[in-house]
């Protein structure tokens, strides 16, 4: 099958404010702007296509894969909106995994957890959907972690990674690079735990927020030159430059 009939029986029935229409060409239009192509077909999709909907820049709104009731025509995209953690690290992101990380922070001495300490995080190396880091606060717990993780991820649970727990705020910050300069985009928080209360285990996400109110300018300063710089510069003496 090629790649746009693909897509053609996997995108979803756009959001269009109350609008109906029966004619293929005419569904998805929702206002005068931008084609949006959201991968993914989740709760967190479902819930990115219903806002843009909203938005006087978007046009038409497509999602691949999608889900039950899906939609698309043959149309290509403005935009290209990722929410999932395997299509962005194929084509855009470089494939070395948690173990190769914390190698690499060893050798640069760059900030890191310390590797062995309870409590514990146990952590899958590769990508497991935001589910593979599970916190154990005794050595039995880790155990049964170690188990779940090798039985349940397949590849990405291969390499088992061993960290400190840190208390505190987590924080994302991502930045992009072209192998030589940095631009950091915002600061992220983001709330994994399924329960309230940070309580339960840790799910792709049940929520974000932006700006996050705990990023200090000198934080952010720190986080610039002591880790993604030194990264960078890591990576280039690797001869892996990104």
């Amino acid at each position: 099958m090629r790649l746009d009939d693909h897509i053609r029986h996997c995108l979803l029935l756009p959001f269009d404010k109350g609008h109906k229409t029966n004619d293929s060409k005419e569904q998805g239009k929702v206002m005068n702007g931008k084609k949006v192509l959201v991968i993914g077909g989740g709760g967190r999709e479902h819930a990115l296509c219903w806002k843009l909907a909203q938005s006087p820049c978007v046009d038409t709104i497509f999602a691949s894969p999608g889900n039950g009731g899906t939609y698309i025509t043959r149309r290509t995209s403005n935009v290209i909106v990722n929410l999932k953690s395997h299509p962005v690290s194929s084509p855009f992101t470089p494939s070395y995994t948690a173990f190769f990380h914390s190698v690499m922070n060893l050798k640069y001495c760059l900030p890191n957890h310390s590797l062995l300490s309870f409590a514990l995080v146990v952590k899958a190396s590769g990508l497991a959907g935001g589910k593979g880091v599970i916190v154990a606060e005794e050595k039995e717990g880790a155990c049964k972690a170690v188990d779940d993780i090798t039985q349940e991820f397949g590849d990405a649970g291969r390499v088992i990674i061993i960290e400190e727990c840190l208390e505190g705020q987590e924080v994302s910050v991502m930045a992009f690079s072209d192998g030589k300069e940095l631009k950091m985009m915002p600061g992220v928080g983001d709330h994994k735990r399924l329960c309230d209360g940070d309580k339960g285990p840790n799910t792709g996400g049940m929520g974000a927020y932006c700006p996050s109110p705990f990023l200090t300018p000198e934080i952010l300063r720190r986080i610039h030159h002591e880790i993604l710089e030194k990264t960078i510069l890591a990576l280039q003496d690797e001869g892996i430059p990104f």
